[in-house]
């Protein structure tokens, strides 16, 4: 009965995966603008961090689908905790971030009638299974509306919904980002 415990404890460790490296997700996209500035032009991305693990560098990824044609836009080399977010914005505060959860990248152009948007590993040149792909037929957005004083956002209802499918989306429409419960504002999640 002794020998038997190190062998169950060698394969447990085999049947075990090692620990894999934190996977943000797309939690939201603001390819008509922002509702708040009612400005087409203020576009953003939020990405959040769903896994336990904090997230080291997101220069390690990259956005591809949301540069100037179509082009991969880098991220920052900055962190990302736990069950946090982060909002790349072509427009300084728009929606309103604090310093940690705002990053400015006057590259982010999206197309308002749709393509594929996806957040994979720096040095992909397609989206595949290594990333989180929003939209993968490039069709028209999930969600989300483009009409001057009723423009809506993007949301993704869960963050653990493969963001591939329609179903995973609805239409958001935020007012306080960061403090605002999500399904509704950019930067927070339902408890």
């Amino acid at each position: 009965m002794q020998r038997s415990l190190p062998l169950l404890v060698a394969l447990a460790s085999v049947m075990v995966p090692g620990s894999a490296a934190a996977r943000p997700v797309i939690t939201e996209v603001a390819w008509a603008g922002d509702p708040t500035s009612n400005s087409g032009t203020d576009e953003w991305i939020e990405i959040f961090n769903p896994d336990a693990l904090a997230i080291c560098d997101l220069s390690e990824l990259v956005l591809l689908g949301a540069g100037s044609s179509g082009a991969a836009l880098a991220l920052p080399a900055v962190g990302l905790a736990s069950n946090d977010f982060l909002l790349v914005q072509n427009t300084a505060n728009v929606p309103p971030a604090d310093a940690a959860h705002g990053v400015v990248s006057s590259s982010i152009s999206l197309t308002d009638s749709g393509e594929v948007l996806c957040l994979c590993p720096a040095g992909t040149a397609t989206c595949d299974a290594t990333c989180d792909v929003v939209n993968p037929a490039g069709a028209a957005w999930f969600a989300g509306a483009s009409t001057s004083g009723a423009r809506k956002t993007m949301e993704r209802l869960d963050p653990t919904n493969d963001g591939a499918l329609d179903a995973s989306w609805a239409d958001g429409t935020p007012a306080s980002p960061l403090t605002a419960s999500f399904g509704s504002a950019p930067g927070n999640l339902d408890a």
